[in-house]
């Protein structure tokens, strides 16, 4: 019996399909123009409407995200062998540790997140620009510069 497929496709596609349908029943909710009652005193319909539209924006956006995002965790399964295998290599030649112990399991441990880091942080920064530098500043709503971008995203890093 294949447990993997048995454990993980179940809550994987759980969690795809929960999350596929909060999106529609967002999307929907998005779709009223009608400002709400308990809002009619402290937001005018200018500023409604443009909130709306910048959060159907992301809403649609999302969609792209939560696909990359399972397409990623799946590449991430299907590449963690490799991983740790990688992850033994650095411990061994490079950190001179070898045997079974758990101070090398450690060791090995950290390098294998340290590669799966690596591997994941360009996807994740692509659809941070994205998000922050199109679907934000379309709607006016970005106060980030490259710069200040740049500098968060190497703290985030630490």
């Amino acid at each position: 019996m294949d447990w993997d497929s048995v454990l993980i496709s179940p809550r994987l596609k759980s969690a795809v399909r929960w999350n596929r349908y909060l999106r529609v029943r967002t999307g929907w909710a998005l779709q009223s123009d009608i400002i709400p009652a308990a809002l009619t005193t402290h937001i005018d319909a200018k500023t409604f409407d443009k909130t709306r539209r910048y959060n159907a924006t992301k809403n649609k956006f999302g969609y792209v995200d939560d696909a990359v995002g399972v397409a990623l965790q799946l590449g991430m399964l299907l590449l963690s062998p490799e991983l740790w295998i990688m992850a033994d290599g650095v411990v061994i030649d490079r950190l001179g540790v070898e045997g079974d112990s758990a101070y090398k399991q450690y060791f090995q441990a950290f390098v294998f997140l340290m590669l799966g880091s690596i591997v994941e942080w360009p996807v994740s920064l692509v659809l941070k620009v994205y998000r922050t530098f199109v679907i934000e500043e379309e709607f006016g709503f970005n106060k980030h510069t490259w710069k200040s971008f740049a500098g968060d995203e190497i703290k985030s890093l630490i």
